[in-house]
C-alpha cells in the first residue's frame, strides 16, 4: 500500500528531544485502530507502557508524559499501530 515508503518520523514526532521532565509525541493515525506507545531501554526492554492498545480514529493526536521515573539516559520511544511499529530514540536528562 502507499504506506511502504513512510519513515518513522512521518508517523511520529518525540519533542523536545532531549527531554528533562517530559516529553510530548505527536503522532498521525490513518484509519481506527488501536495504538500502543511505550518507551524501550538500550537493550530493548519494556520500561514503561504510556499508552496500550488505546483505539485511536483517524488523525492526529498530540499526547504529554511526564519521565520523573525514569533514569537519566537513551530510550526508545516506540509507537505501534496494527503490525507496524516504529520507534525513535529519546535522549532523557537529569533534572
Amino acid at each position: 500500500g502507499a504506506e511502504n515508503g513512510r519513515s518513522a518520523v512521518d508517523v511520529f514526532q518525540v519533542t523536545p528531544n532531549p527531554a528533562v521532565d517530559e516529553f510530548t509525541v505527536r503522532f498521525n493515525v490513518t484509519e481506527t485502530s488501536p495504538v500502543s506507545l511505550m518507551l524501550a531501554n538500550a537493550q530493548g526492554q519494556t520500561v514503561q507502557i504510556l499508552r496500550e492498545n488505546k483505539v485511536y480514529t483517524e488523525g492526529e493526536y498530540t499526547e504529554t508524559f511526564r519521565v520523573h521515573s525514569l533514569a537519566p539516559g537513551s530510550y526508545y520511544c516506540v509507537f505501534q499501530t496494527g503490525s507496524r511499529r516504529f520507534a525513535q530514540t529519546l535522549m532523557i536528562l537529569p533534572d
